[in-house]
């Protein structure tokens, strides 16, 4: 019996693997400083963490049928990927150009923001807004219902431009009573699109994963 081929997915896995084993030079390189078992037990730990963030948020991103994903929190006690307790973050990846509907309904959120970004993701700055509407300009009916168009061109009464370079939308929430209010609820689906959803190894996902 012959072996099954494995396609892209064996190159990028084997690409990732690659990635992780040169990773600990940040804090083995002499030359960046000098660290003693404990710290670099540290540096370990903190890839770890890394390698579980960008695992579940890029493994399951497909911007032919993008979905919000919650972004995963730092462990209890520490900070290390940005998360904020008074936050709840929430992350989609699209593509560029394409148009998309966002539907929703506010909670008791203090503050509530959709950003769509653009330029090359996880590249820091070389990614940057490039459209952005939050809940004092959100128009929403009398119950808080909303909607939002995504696109190239001007379209409804809420609209995310998105140019031929976007890739991905955060949606924030702040809340001042984190542990009683209401959420915000709010989904994104595509339109016009017959694709099928891309293979969980495509090199975009991986080469996504890779950079963060």
């Amino acid at each position: 019996m012959s072996d099954n081929d494995p396609g892209v997915a064996q190159e990028a896995w084997r690409e990732l693997l690659d990635v992780l084993r040169a990773s600990d030079r940040s804090f083995i390189d002499g030359d960046r400083g000098c660290f003693d078992e404990r710290e670099i037990g540290f540096g370990y730990r903190n890839l770890t963490h890394i390698v579980s963030f960008a695992t579940g948020m890029y493994m399951n991103a497909d911007p032919e049928w993008p979905m919000f994903v919650s972004s995963w929190k730092d462990p209890p006690g520490e900070k290390s990927l940005g998360e904020h307790p008074d936050v709840h973050y929430q992350w989609a990846s699209v593509r560029g150009g394409r148009r998309y509907r966002i539907t929703g309904r506010r909670g008791d959120e203090a503050y509530l923001s959709f950003t769509l970004h653009r330029g090359v993701r996880g590249s820091g700055l070389e990614q940057y807004f490039d459209s952005h509407v939050n809940h004092h300009d959100l128009k929403t009916d009398d119950d808080g219902r909303f909607e939002i168009i995504v696109s190239p061109e001007p379209e409804g009464d809420n609209w995310l431009r998105a140019s031929a370079d976007a890739n991905e939308i955060y949606a924030r929430a702040y809340h001042l009573d984190p542990l009683h209010d209401r959420r915000a609820t709010y989904t994104i689906e595509p339109s016009g699109t017959t694709a099928i959803p891309s293979s969980p190894w495509s090199w975009e996902v991986n080469r996504s994963s890779a950079s963060r």
